[in-house]
């Protein structure tokens, strides 16, 4: 009691206070430093990385594509998992809230209103409106030819484009068999912003045919869609690593665990892992694990030499004026920026004091954190540069971290097989610093891999940054904004957030074009033109600075681990959660956590018919039929099988259901009586020789029944129009009874439940976009006039 009323009293307030001061401190650090933050993120750099990315990304998401091509039927129409009327109730809940079931209320749009959330919803699909299974093999066929032209670069950005709504709706219409799609969602819409098609590409091709050039030349392209997507892959792997918490993975066992698991492993590993021994195993397990979590080390190893190659390129091409701008350039800024540091430091100690939770992994993170706090304290000691001359002397680089990474992913996929993902997760590789690498490996191999060229300097280019004080106030606005809205009883905290973001971006957009308009009216002489390249003019820039900032908070807050220290995390989920949902890029990487499975699962199915005989349809993976090995190509069953007696127990009733109507198809409209699924589990094989098929048939046990009696669950019949689609008759009335979980019964009852605002919020975004393209209009306009005129470059 006494220590819950001094957690209440003191500790809380002081976490709070050191919260808001580190925020603080780093929102002044990124106006005291914006300069080379605005160089590495807004740079040119080198487009055939990212090409030769795109290239592999989008040939494995393909055949990821082809592996969950055999369930299509069963997971997208209207004849499989759910039926067209459960749609509005369960995946599409949010966008089809203005959408009746057909069931309850007439099929549709009930009003301008439900079309209009439907749109600022963000979840939209064309699989909740058009669902037969002809269609979705057509919307299949769709995805699969935009993700070769993706591939090809054939209008390299409209197919990313295509891949990311048609792959989007596709998982918004049923997502039973996830099992990796959060990497290639975390990164088709970054995919899409970025110019990914500016080399090895059919529209580079084009292009330079066009153009009679002969030589392979491609251009330079912005380097902040690389930098995100190379910055969501450390995400992903650290907070993965810091998830794995449990017994398993602290004891060294986790390795042993996964190579048992009948679901992934391509043979039976047992005779192999016993003859390797325990030590290897455990050694290799707390090797990944650390692998993982200490992965963002490689991004800050990458921004260090980028700062230090930055500082060099400034050096030698621009005045000392100019070269000011890198660092704080007064004693008071070189102060400032020191206190910063410093109280940083200072916030990070206090959390690593205060703010863990009792765990087991509770001494760890707290010398990792008072590790980061010390060497937080160096930096603001050291001279000015000298801190990241440091860490690219003494921080391991790419070599180290992507070399074990790419170790670990090929003996993953020569053990396991976990689909196509897993290779997948190694293509960011290529902007991580592997690049040069498999560029230099393809000359060896006698391909023309082209040169790079930048394009001249315009006088556009030489408009000043925005003033960091003003920086400094947009991001404490920012700071405050997210405060109130996180704050005990505040009713709607969208409004603060949202809010907040649309008057800073439209007051900084505004401010920036004011201020390069009184530097064209000025025509300063050619001799001040800043001389280094920049990817974007003025107004790209502030626009990609803005979209930078608010999607990499997005995708902090989204990681806000659950501690009791942090009541305020699901607030502030919820505050991202609109964006995150919108572009698709929610994290969320729990494999193997906090412990592999400690049993191995299978599902039985046995269909009930009218007569009460029992049909086992054989569905459990052990069975010899089932359990083939080699396992070459991934079956997705396996996965929707494991959810359904695992972590989503939810599908079942669905599952079931879904056999009801299958049967139904395949008797002539008869449905079954009932439909049971039974959850078996047999134990890991102990470290001894033995047969583990057989293990597992003598230790198998019942852990639970699911049974669904076919004529009263409404979504366990067959609807009107899939009878008629087969020329079948209904036997027996329709039932209209909701499921347990149903939204309200009326439109009017549901309206009551949503955000007034939320229209507004994205019709304001819409317009900030839009100023921001009129303002690069008029950049175009003032280079073509001064083409023209024979100046301006």
């Amino acid at each position: 009691m006494l220590a819950t009323i001094v957690c209440a009293a003191v500790v809380t307030p002081l976490l709070s206070a050191a919260a808001a001061a580190g925020l603080l401190a780093f929102v002044s650090l990124i106006a005291l430093h914006r300069e080379p933050l605005r160089r590495a993120l807004l740079r040119p750099v080198d487009p055939r990385p990212l090409a030769l990315f795109r290239v592999a990304f989008a040939a494995l998401l393909l055949l990821s594509l082809i592996e969950i091509a055999p369930l299509n039927t069963y997971l997208y129409s209207d004849e499989g998992m759910l039926q067209s009327a459960a749609v509005p109730q369960l995946f599409g809940r949010a966008a089809l809230v203005g959408y009746g079931d057909g069931a309850s209320e007439p099929a549709g749009f009930l009003d301008l209103r439900g079309a209009l959330e439907f749109v600022v919803s963000g979840r939209w699909s064309l699989l909740y409106f058009w669902d037969s299974p002809a269609f979705v093999r057509g919307y299949f066929v769709a995805l699969a030819a935009a993700c070769v032209g993706l591939a090809l670069g054939w209008r390299a950005r409209a197919c990313a484009a295509i891949v990311w709504l048609l792959y989007a709706g596709m998982l918004r219409r049923n997502d039973a068999h996830w099992g990796g799609e959060q990497l290639f969602c975390s990164v088709l819409f970054l995919l899409m912003l970025s110019r990914c098609g500016a080399a090895f590409s059919l529209d580079r091709w084009r292009a330079r045919r066009r153009s009679r050039v002969a030589a392979r030349e491609y251009p330079a392209i912005p380097a902040w869609p690389q930098m995100l997507i190379a910055g969501q892959l450390a995400l992903c792997y650290t907070a993965n690593g810091w998830w794995k918490s449990g017994p398993l993975w602290r004891g060294g066992d986790a390795l042993w665990h996964a190579l048992h698991l009948d679901r992934y492993t391509r043979l039976d590993w047992h005779a192999e892992t016993l003859a390797l021994g325990t030590w290897p195993l455990k050694l290799v397990s707390w090797s990944v694990l650390w692998w993982e979590r200490l992965f963002p080390l490689l991004l800050v190893a990458l921004s260090a030499r980028a700062l230090v190659a930055i500082n060099a390129e400034l050096n030698s091409k621009i005045t000392t004026k100019i070269n000011t701008k890198l660092s704080p350039s007064s004693a008071r800024a070189r102060a400032l920026s020191r206190l910063c540091w410093l109280s940083l430091a200072g916030a990070l100690a206090v959390w690593a004091a205060l703010g863990l939770p009792a765990g087991p992994n509770h001494v760890t993170r707290a010398r990792l954190l008072g590790a980061l706090a010390l060497a937080l304290v160096a930096i603001a000691l050291a001279p000015p540069g000298a801190a990241a001359r440091w860490l690219t002397r003494w921080l391991p680089g790419p070599r180290l971290w992507l070399g074990f990474g790419l170790l670990f992913h090929a003996a993953n996929f020569t053990l396991l097989n976990v689909g196509a993902f897993a290779l997948a997760t190694t293509t960011p590789y290529l902007l991580c610093g592997a690049g040069p690498w498999a560029l230099a490996l393809l000359r060896r191999c006698g391909v023309e891999t082209g040169r790079v060229v930048d394009a001249p300097a315009r006088r556009d280019d030489a408009v000043p940054a925005i003033p960091a004080v003003e920086l400094l106030a947009a991001g404490v606005a920012l700071t405050l904004a997210a405060a109130v809205a996180l704050s005990p009883g505040r009713t709607r905290p969208l409004w603060w957030w949202h809010g907040a973001w649309l008057l800073v971006s439209l007051g900084l957009l505004l401010r920036g074009w004011r201020r390069a308009r009184r530097h064209h009216a000025a025509r300063p002489s050619p001799t001040s033109t800043d001389e280094l390249r920049w990817a974007h003019g003025p107004a790209g820039r502030l626009a990609a600075g803005l979209f930078v900032a608010y999607h990499a908070v997005a995708l902090a807050a989204w990681q806000v681990p659950a501690w009791p220290s942090t009541p305020w995390r699901d607030g502030a989920r919820a505050l991202v959660e609109p964006w995150l949902e919108l572009s698709f890029t929610r994290q969320t990487w729990w494999m193997f956590t906090p412990d592999p499975p400690r049993v191995n699962a299978a599902l039985r199915t046995v269909v009930v018919d009218q007569d009460g005989v029992e049909h086992d349809l054989e569905t459990e993976l052990n069975l010899p039929d089932n359990l083939t090995r080699p396992y070459l190509w991934h079956d997705r069953g396996r996965k929707i099988n494991e959810a359904v007696v695992g972590h989503r127990r939810w599908i079942g009733r669905w599952h079931a259901g879904y056999h009801c109507r299958r049967w139904a198809l395949e008797h002539d409209g008869a449905p079954p009586r009932a439909v049971v699924l039974h959850h078996l589990e047999a134990p890991m094989p102990p470290r001894a020789p033995l047969d583990a098929a057989a293990f597992f048939w003598s230790k198998v046990q019942e852990r639970g029944t699911l049974t669904a009696r076919c004529d009263e669950f409404a979504y366990a019949q067959l609807d009107d129009e899939v009878l008629t689609r087969h020329g079948l008759t209904r036997r027996g009335p329709a039932l209209q009874t909701r499921w347990k979980g149903a939204r309200p019964r009326t439109w009017s009852e549901r309206q009551q439940e949503l955000d007034p605002l939320r229209p507004l919020w994205f019709g304001l975004a819409l317009a900030l976009a839009g100023l921001a393209l009129a303002w690069r209009r008029e950049e175009r306009a003032r280079a073509a006039q001064g083409d023209d005129s024979g100046g301006g470059h």
